[in-house]
C-alpha cells in the first residue's frame, strides 16, 4: 500500500487509511491488541506469517504489504 505521494506507508498509516482502529484490526484478526501495538511501536519487528496473514486479510492487502509496512 502506498501513500498518495507513492511512498510506502507504515502499519499504523495502513490501518488509518482503511478507517479502522488498532482494536478493531486485532479483534477481527483474532490476535491480541498488544500484538498490534507492539508491531506498530517497533517492539516486535517480525510477526509470525500467520499473524501477518490475519492482519493482511483484515486490511484487504497482500501479506507482503504488511512486512513492507513494518520496515517503514
Amino acid at each position: 500500500m502506498r501513500a498518495k505521494g507513492g511512498e510506502n506507508v507504515n502499519l499504523s498509516e495502513m490501518i488509518r487509511q482503511k478507517g479502522l482502529t488498532n482494536y478493531r484490526v486485532a479483534k477481527e484478526a483474532k490476535i491480541g491488541q498488544a500484538t498490534i501495538s507492539e508491531l506498530i511501536n517497533g517492539k516486535r519487528k517480525e510477526p509470525k506469517f500467520t499473524t501477518a496473514l490475519k492482519i493482511a486479510n483484515v486490511l484487504g492487502v497482500e501479506v507482503t504489504e504488511i512486512y513492507k509496512a513494518l520496515k517503514e
